[in-house]
């Protein structure tokens, strides 16, 4: 069965098994809880394994499992999501537990964007979950052995205009290149040689980039046709949520958009509202 998604890609050591508990949003839409929801199922998933209670999700079970009900799996950690939108800002609060230890790690903060919200949570899951890297030393103790504060230092989001993204930027996963140009239009060629009409916003910060052009069967390569071909007839446009970094040359962020699940040429499901994390890079001229 195939899945057009961001699948995690398999470590040599063994990775971490990570509970997935409750994911609570108040105050947004269905649409936005779902793409969230979805990237941190995503990264969590490039970090480790995941796991569901209750049967909330899909199982995972060890290669001396025979199969559900035979060995109960004892997850390393747990993890939980509190997401609030409330006048123009995303508040979330994100809870790492260490199963064999008992202490609990969060943070607590607030974004303007879907996008700034999962690339800052993802510092704390790295430092958390990646073997070798410590808790961040800002996070003070409190009691019940938890440590509370704000999501570690990531490198500052610059400030971003129309001027700084017009040009050229190497695309990842099927994008060969993008071309931003002035007016809020640009253009991508994909991976299977088509091109793809774009447009752009600038707004609290962040870079909006929609697909204009119609859905076409190329634009899914390298999918079995007849998968791309539904896609095309009814997948949403593509859309990307971009901060930019590194003295103007990265553009870092996520794209939103509808994925499939299949099996050979036939369509199981569509998963509308699909997100990844996404980066674009600026060419020397």
């Amino acid at each position: 069965m195939g899945l057009f998604l961001n699948l995690p890609v398999p470590a040599q050591n063994r990775r971490p098994i990570i509970r997935m508990d409750a994911f609570s949003f108040e105050g947004l839409g269905p649409q936005e809880s779902q793409i969230i929801k979805t990237l941190f199922q995503s990264y969590l998933g490039n970090l480790g394994t995941l796991i569901y209670p209750d049967n909330q999700g899909p199982q995972a079970y060890s290669e001396e499992d025979d199969g559900p009900g035979e060995t109960e799996i004892t997850p390393d950690f747990t993890f939980s999501a509190q997401v609030v939108f409330d006048q123009d800002a995303r508040y979330v609060r994100v809870a790492v537990g260490n199963v064999r230890s008992g202490e609990i790690s969060s943070f607590s903060s607030a974004y303007r964007t879907t996008g700034e919200l999962i690339l800052r949570s993802r510092a704390f899951m790295e430092s958390i979950l990646l073997p070798g890297i410590p808790v961040q030393d800002a996070l003070p103790s409190a009691p019940g052995n938890a440590a509370y504060g704000a999501a570690p230092q990531e490198p500052q989001a610059e400030l971003i205009n129309e001027r700084k993204i017009i040009g050229a930027w190497r695309g990842d996963l099927g994008i060969e290149i993008a071309r931003l140009q002035r007016g809020g239009r640009g253009i991508a060629v994909l991976s299977s040689g088509i091109q793809m009409e774009l447009s752009y916003t600038i707004t609290d910060n962040t870079l909006f980039v929609t697909q204009i052009s119609a859905n076409q069967e190329r634009y899914y390569h390298p999918l079995p046709y007849q998968v791309a071909r539904i896609l095309a007839a009814n997948a949403e446009p593509m859309r990307w949520e971009f901060l930019l970094y590194d003295n103007g040359t990265v553009l870092r962020g996520i794209q939103i958009s509808t994925a499939a699940r299949y099996e050979g040429q036939t369509v199981l499901e569509l998963v509308p509202n699909s997100a990844r994390e996404s980066a674009w890079v600026k060419t020397v001229r």
